[in-house]
């Protein structure tokens, strides 16, 4: 895999080295003078590495020899402290996003969103690992890794930090994690979510609990408009057609059974 330089140039402008020893002193990676250099850690784990899925703890050691000049290190003393060095890592990918996501929000879009409590966005991902965890993290099965687990990730808008980072079972779909999403939630709040937390019993849930949510919708999701108090199931691409922007109420259900007391605003741009 090639390293785009649109990624390491903003990442070393940040992480300047006295950015990285502060952060390795506030984490407690750094007690005392070791041989190891917290930016040596930097550079291997996120960039060393990104060809070696898997790499062995002596791999690992060779690595950060090659990039620290004098150094000498056992893969026993990389292994005993991988605990430090997780706690530090987590620190610099927290930092990373903070900063990538305060330059993706524009300015605009920044005024819009301040009128909810918090601005939630839930996204899960999913990480292979060695065969000998599959007792404990099992795979998903076929001709996928035998072992695996899932990050599901909040990161929160208004704060600038991830309010939830949680590793869980592989199999299975993001909806299967709603319920403890819906706990995470205060009222005010907007969430966005992909379609794979799509279920309308969540949103339903999510509305009487006060909340906002931002979704895509799915293929085979009944749209209905209520006229003269009557719900009439309706085509969106028909509500969409010949307008650049549609703000509407609609009721949705899923497959053709008619279902209401969900709303949400409809939002397109005309292609």
């Amino acid at each position: 895999m090639k390293i785009s330089s649109s990624l390491i140039i903003p990442f070393i402008r940040f992480f300047s080295n006295a950015k990285i020893m502060e952060i390795a002193i506030n984490t407690g990676f750094l007690k005392r003078k070791r041989d190891i250099l917290p930016d040596t850690i930097v550079k291997v784990f996120i960039f060393g590495l990104i060809n070696t899925p898997n790499p062995s703890l002596k791999q690992i050691a060779s690595k950060c020899e090659k990039i620290q000049p004098g150094l000498r290190i056992t893969k026993n003393a990389i292994y005993n402290r991988l605990p430090a060095i997780s706690g530090f890592l987590q620190h610099i990918f927290m930092d990373t996003m903070k900063i990538t996501l305060q330059k993706a929000v524009p300015t605009k879009t920044a005024e819009i969103l301040s009128q909810f409590k918090d601005v939630k966005i839930c996204d899960s991902t999913k990480i292979s690992l060695p065969d000998k965890l599959a007792d404990i993290w099992p795979g998903l099965g076929g001709r996928n890794a035998k072992s695996a687990l899932k990050i599901q990730g909040i990161y929160s808008l208004i704060s600038s930090s991830f309010s939830s980072l949680e590793l869980t079972r592989a199999p299975g779909s993001d909806t299967t994690y709603t319920k403890k999403l819906l706990s995470m939630m205060n009222k005010g709040e907007l969430l966005i979510v992909d379609l794979g937390y799509f279920s309308k019993t969540f949103f339903e849930n999510l509305s009487k609990k006060g909340d906002f949510y931002l979704s895509r919708i799915r293929s085979n999701t009944a749209v209905y408009l209520e006229k003269a108090g009557e719900m009439k199931q309706v085509d969106l691409s028909e509500i969409l057609t010949g307008h650049n922007f549609v703000d509407t109420t609609v009721f949705i259900g899923v497959g053709y059974k008619k279902t209401a007391g969900v709303s949400f605003g409809c939002y397109s741009s005309a292609r």
